[in-house]
């Protein structure tokens, strides 16, 4: 239990997307019934365009740079070797498209929490079963207040997500209501 495996998923096309007035997790989630049975739940990004942008020209940016000095036999952006600026050009490719297009789902159905991450079919997954969830409250050096979700099973903790107290409490009693999972809360100073 808890451990990431690679595996390809096949998933149907065709779902209904809960409005940010009918999720019960307020405009940031998406809720939706998964073809497995159960729900899946998703952070809205309605800001990711911009970041992907910044991600793109950056990647854009370095392999022109790369690339041009490879041509007129000049020294390579930020005089590396030419092996680290392709390599440096390769991760801001890379890193550009994991922007783009990976995906975070969690996956909640009876006695089932799956934490799916990855581009497409090609996920990771982390699933859980015969567990508990553990909010922990914690504060950052400021003051600031946050919150920890776990899930515990066979006496382990299991990270699952950081929010602020408030939202993190509403998602743990989502989760809870749909896995039947008990739900017990933890301070840390």
């Amino acid at each position: 239990m808890g451990a990431a495996r690679w595996f390809r998923v096949e998933r149907g096309t065709s779902f209904q997307v809960l409005t940010a007035e009918s999720s019960p997790l307020g405009p940031r989630w998406r809720v939706t019934p998964s073809p497995e049975g159960g729900v899946d739940l998703r952070v809205a990004s309605p800001g990711r365009g911009g970041v992907v942008l910044v991600a793109v020209v950056m990647a854009l940016w370095w392999n022109a740079l790369t690339l041009s000095a490879l041509a007129s036999h000049r020294a390579f952006p930020l005089a590396t070797s030419r092996d680290a600026a392709f390599a440096i050009g390769a991760f801001l490719a890379l890193a550009a498209l994991w922007i783009a297009f990976a995906g975070e789902v969690w996956h909640l159905s009876t006695n089932c929490l799956e934490h799916r991450v990855g581009i497409g079919s090609w996920q990771t997954v982390r699933h859980f079963q015969d567990a508990e969830l553990l909010t922990i409250a914690r504060w950052t050096s400021w003051g600031k207040s946050y919150g920890r979700l776990y899930a515990v099973a066979s006496g382990t903790q299991h990270f699952l997500m950081d929010r602020g107290l408030t939202e993190l409490s509403a998602i743990a009693e989502f989760v809870s209501a749909k896995t039947g999972w008990s739900r017990r809360d933890a301070a840390l100073r």
